[in-house]
């Protein structure tokens, strides 16, 4: 079992509270997605917040549809959209701890988290922060959740075939964007390229970790942990560069 570095159980939606206050602060941003305390709790999700829906019905429409739906209602708000992710995470959590966790995908959440926190900590460096960030780091726990179903015997759509190959270029071009604006003079003034590298090297080990797990699956569950490895550093190298 690989050492645990952050705990997987922190309901984001702990934190929304906080979202308007973080807009105003958006030079913390650097810093990476804030993380829940860990004995935080998720208060109870009114019909009222999520527009007459519930936990139940969230989860039967799926990530994508939910979103839709909320953001009809609520618009495209930082806050809104960062609501509408969180909302959905806290109801995929609940429904997680009702499942057998089993070895692998409880590690494997474990690892989902910290590889996707690692890589949204050197997204906000690399592009001087943005309330973007907020938005962009709500949904990444939603996809952990999903993840975690997945693994635990839940139905969902399968992912795309993959491969670690795919995922170590991903982490090659993510190490290029750092080496390049640590080469440029102009952002000495805000860029810390030694932390940015410090992450990469730890979400490597993270990578390790998640591959020697992965391996070990059915090559569907394979490709659905590596799948989400790539996703979140497909949204790192976009939006870190030039947002």
């Amino acid at each position: 079992m690989p050492t645990a570095s952050s705990p997987v159980h922190r309901p984001f939606r702990a934190l929304l509270p906080a979202l308007a206050a973080l807009l105003l602060i958006l030079g913390s941003l650097s810093a990476g997605p804030a993380r829940c305390p860990e004995d935080a709790q998720p208060d109870e999700i009114s019909a009222e917040e999520t527009y007459g829906k519930s936990p139940g019905e969230i989860l039967a429409m799926g990530q994508g549809a939910w979103f839709e739906y909320y953001t009809e209602h609520a618009g495209f708000s930082t806050v809104a959209t960062a609501m509408a992710s969180a909302i959905y995470a806290d109801a995929a959590r609940e429904r997680n701890t009702g499942l057998a966790p089993g070895y692998y995908s409880e590690a494997l959440r474990q690892l989902a988290y910290d590889f996707g926190e690692r890589a949204l900590s050197i997204g906000p460096a690399l592009s001087g922060g943005g309330s973007i960030w907020i938005s962009i780091g709500a949904a990444m726990p939603a996809d952990a959740e999903d993840l975690t179903y997945a693994l635990r015997g839940g139905v969902l759509p399968p992912a795309p075939a993959m491969s670690t190959g795919q995922v170590q270029r991903r982490i090659a071009t993510l190490e290029a964007q750092i080496n390049a604006l640590a080469a440029d003079p102009q952002s000495s003034a805000w860029f810390d390229p030694d932390s940015s590298l410090d992450e990469l090297r730890a979400l490597r080990a993270d990578f390790r970790a998640i591959c020697a797990l992965a391996a070990e699956l059915p090559r569907a569950d394979s490709d659905r942990v590596l799948y989400f490895c790539d996703y979140w550093l497909s949204a790192v190298t976009e939006f870190g560069e030039g947002s």
